[in-house]
């Protein structure tokens, strides 16, 4: 398995862990990125994230894919 961590942008700042992960990660969809949060692989501050979890601007964000 490979990890990707994401900085959140200050423009980003409010988006859906799911959708942000859909428009930043190439091929992966947003019901894809709901399905990696529901499984635990998304996280933040190694904390799980919820797929609807609102992001904040300059939020370090890991995937495990």
């Amino acid at each position: 398995m490979e990890t990707t961590r994401l900085t959140v942008t200050t423009e980003e700042a409010g988006q859906r862990a799911d959708s942000l992960l859909a428009r930043r990660l190439e091929g992966l969809t947003r019901s894809a990125a709901a399905r990696l949060c529901e499984e635990g692989r998304v996280t933040a501050a190694g904390k799980p994230l919820a797929k609807n979890y609102r992001l904040g601007g300059g939020e370090a964000v890991s995937v495990t894919l």
